[in-house]
């Protein structure tokens, strides 16, 4: 076997391999950050949207209160000291206006058991009236599972063993390869 093909195999030996751990490190890291910003940090909060002509509603719960947004439709400008009220499970409950931020603040505690809740909207900005209809769905935090990472040992056990066996076929390779050649005689 001549220098340049001796060269040129080690080459592809090389390129090989490193296309291996290359993959290898892909897969282990193919499932993202598990490190998000800290402003994502944690379950998302219940909310629920509803969307009509006139108005836009949007209801954030938090561990205080639920804020309610209320914006116009056509130019998404915010409602301000319109008169607002949730109606869930019979019972009416006015929202008033939080000049502060611009919301509309309503309790958490016809909200706090885990569930589904129908809402119905009332929005009265002066001479506008609308109702919306939302859903309220409030997660079982004790149900959600916890996170495991035992999917990326399962994918770094994977490609280790890729790596290894296609490092085994290329050590097989070149000593096969060599045990095969003859010295100084060439075949026509």
């Amino acid at each position: 076997m001549n220098l340049f093909f001796r060269q040129r195999l080690r080459w592809i030996c090389v390129t090989v391999l490193g296309a291996v751990a290359l993959s290898v490190a892909a897969l282990v890291h193919a499932h993202g950050d598990h490190d998000p910003p800290a402003a994502t940090q944690g379950a998302a909060s219940p909310r629920f949207s509803a969307v009509s002509d006139l108005f836009e509603v949007v209801g954030i719960k938090s561990d205080k209160d639920i804020r309610i947004f209320v914006d116009r439709f056509a130019s998404n400008a915010p409602v301000l000291d319109a008169k607002v009220s949730v109606e869930a499970g019979g019972k009416t409950i006015a929202a008033p206006f939080m000049a502060d931020d611009g919301t509309y603040l309503l309790p958490k505690e016809p909200f706090a058991k885990p569930g589904s809740y129908a809402l119905v909207i009332n929005v009265e900005a002066g001479e506008e009236i609308d109702i919306l209809a939302a859903n309220l769905v409030v997660p079982d935090a004790a149900a959600e599972a916890p996170h495991s990472h035992a999917k990326d040992w399962t994918a770094l056990l994977a490609g280790g063993a890729g790596a290894l066996l296609a490092v085994w076929v290329l050590v097989r390779f070149v000593r096969g390869r060599r045990a095969n050649r003859t010295f100084g005689v060439r075949h026509a």
